[in-house]
């Protein structure tokens, strides 16, 4: 059995806590005895291929956040994130930069940490699938939808509902071949591309990667409206523990 390819695993802890109506960051508030975060960071802690771990707060948070990274995440660095997703991402990469071009590195897994129950086996499935394809992410299938469809004789008037299958939700965590990830970010840098999530940036790469997929978990909820907390809890008291809550 080959060993596993070593990985970093950056945690993005920069949320607000407005939309799920709390005063407070929502990765800090408490999900059944533990914080939101706590749950990702003991996860990945957990994990015998990550070896460097990352997690990017807000400034404000920084003293908390590091607080809990220290207890659940020993090791871990604590970074101070940008106005944006994508340079809360950079700030992370640029101090895995050095392992990463060492070859200490080799894949890099990005995961919200709004999301506390991704289990130990969806980060080893989507990490063992980039280590063989070079990229992957969680995907489950949304069903079907219905939308309004544009007007038959191309004006802005619908021709009513049209019924679209198949729709394909993602999320996280999303991991990809180091270099490549570093590669893709300063390109887009350079261009001006702001992506939505961290595989959009390697799909538009020339150097990129396939990105594969692996079967989300129903429990992979992030917390982002009021009542998330609690069903969390409720979703979590499913999980078996061989499974994990993180």
């Amino acid at each position: 059995m080959t060993e596993p390819e070593p990985a970093a695993a950056v945690v993005l802890a920069g949320g607000s806590g407005s939309r799920v109506g709390a005063e407070r960051n929502k990765v800090l508030l408490d999900l059944a005895g533990t914080p939101v975060l706590a749950h990702s960071l003991r996860t990945v802690a957990s994990l015998p291929s990550v070896v460097r771990v990352v997690v990017v707060a807000r400034e404000a948070d920084v003293a908390e956040v590091r607080e809990l990274a220290d207890a659940y995440a020993p090791g871990a660095t604590v970074v101070v994130g940008g106005a944006d997703r994508p340079s809360s991402e950079r700030a992370a990469f640029a101090v895995l930069a050095e392992d990463v071009e060492a070859g200490r590195v080799r894949l890099v897994a990005v995961h919200d940490g709004a999301r506390p129950l991704a289990s130990t086996a969806l980060w080893t499935a989507v990490l063992d699938a980039a280590a063989a394809h070079g990229g992957a992410l969680p995907a489950r299938s949304l069903g079907a939808t219905l939308a309004d469809a544009p007007g038959s004789d191309g004006s802005a008037d619908s021709d009513g509902p049209v019924l679209h299958e198949d729709l394909v939700g993602v999320s996280t965590p999303q991991a990809f071949r180091a270099d490549a990830l570093l590669e893709a970010y300063a390109s887009a840098a350079t261009a001006g591309f702001a992506g939505t999530d961290t595989a959009s940036y390697l799909e538009r790469h020339p150097g990129g990667c396939r990105v594969a997929t692996v079967p989300d978990e129903a429990t992979n909820l992030k917390i982002t409206w009021p009542g998330d907390i609690e069903r969390a809890v409720r979703l979590s008291g499913s999980a078996t523990p061989d499974e994990g809550s993180g």
